[in-house]
Parts: C-alpha cells; sequence; structure tokens
C-alpha cells in the first residue's frame, strides 16, 4: 500500500466535495466508481512510485488505480474527515492570520483538511510526516506559493499543539 497515493486520493474526494458542496459518502463512492483515463492514472503514479513500479502498478491495474488497501486507507480517512470536519475546520482557522477558511483554494483547503486530520487523529503517523506530505502535494496540485502556506499553517499547528486531546 502507497500511503501518498492514499492521500492523493483522499485529496481528491475532499476536493469533490468541497466543490459539490457535499461531505458525504456519496461523493467518495462516486469517486471509486469514475472512469480513469489512461493518462491519468500514469500522471498519478510518476508522482508516487520509481518509473519500474508505476510500469508494474499500471500492468496490474484493475478498473482503479487504487489497490484495495488504499483504497480502504482512503475510505477510512475520507470519513474521518467527514466526521470531524467542524473541528478540523476550526484548527485550520485558528493557525489563519484573517481567521477565514473562505478565502483559501478549494485545492489548498483539500490538503489542509488531508493533513490536520491526520496530525489531529491518526497517532500512528508522525506530525512531521504529514506535514512534509501535505506539501508535496501542495506542489504537485498547486503551486510554489501554496507550498510554503501550507507548510505554515501546518508548521504553526504542530508547533503549537492542541490538536493531541482528539
Amino acid at each position: 500500500m502507497s500511503r501518498k497515493l492514499s492521500r492523493i486520493g483522499t485529496m481528491q474526494v475532499v476536493f469533490a466535495m468541497e466543490h459539490r458542496g457535499d461531505f458525504s459518502m456519496d461523493v467518495a463512492e462516486s469517486f471509486f466508481e469514475s472512469v480513469w483515463e489512461a493518462h491519468e492514472v500514469e500522471e498519478m503514479y510518476r508522482h508516487v512510485f520509481s518509473e519500474k513500479k508505476a510500469a508494474m502498478r499500471l500492468e496490474s491495474a484493475s478498473d482503479s488505480p487504487f489497490s484495495p488497501d488504499e483504497k480502504a486507507y482512503i475510505i477510512e480517512c475520507v470519513e474521518t474527515i467527514i466526521e470531524n470536519k467542524e473541528a478540523i475546520d476550526k484548527m485550520i482557522a485558528d493557525h489563519l492570520k484573517d481567521g477565514s477558511i473562505r478565502r483559501i483554494s478549494a485545492v489548498d483547503l483539500s490538503i489542509l483538511r488531508v493533513a490536520v486530520a491526520e496530525i489531529m487523529y491518526h497517532e500512528d503517523i508522525a506530525p512531521p510526516i504529514s506535514v512534509n506530505e501535505a506539501v508535496d502535494l501542495a506542489k504537485m496540485y498547486s503551486s510554489s506559493d501554496s507550498a510554503r502556506f501550507v507548510n505554515g499553517v501546518l508548521g504553526n499547528i504542530v508547533r503549537e499543539g492542541g490538536y493531541e486531546s482528539h
């Protein structure tokens, strides 16, 4: 199982939820029912795997670019985000200069939600790993400015703590 690929999938589901204004598992189910174009899968794999591993995954790929373990992990993460969206969004807002998440792009907000959910609710993942992975996602799917922004917000959250009680 690739956690990086699972984070990409989770971010894509959360982005779709934000875009649709529907934070329900229906969006996740729709995501997994999607037909993936070969170039989309290749692009995703290129960010995650070595050339050899990507080729092996492409050869063995079924209808979904995600293995059953990756799909299960994505579903678990999305459920965590749905169940705790208010607390996650508050944690993000509390670490913004103006306190408003409305001004954050949907991609950046989705990345932040995934990372904050990991930091707050996945004790098996060290917070610095969540921060680094989120910065990588921002570089892949947003911009270098966004990567710095994501790093700053998450760095403040980790430095200030307060998430341990969740």
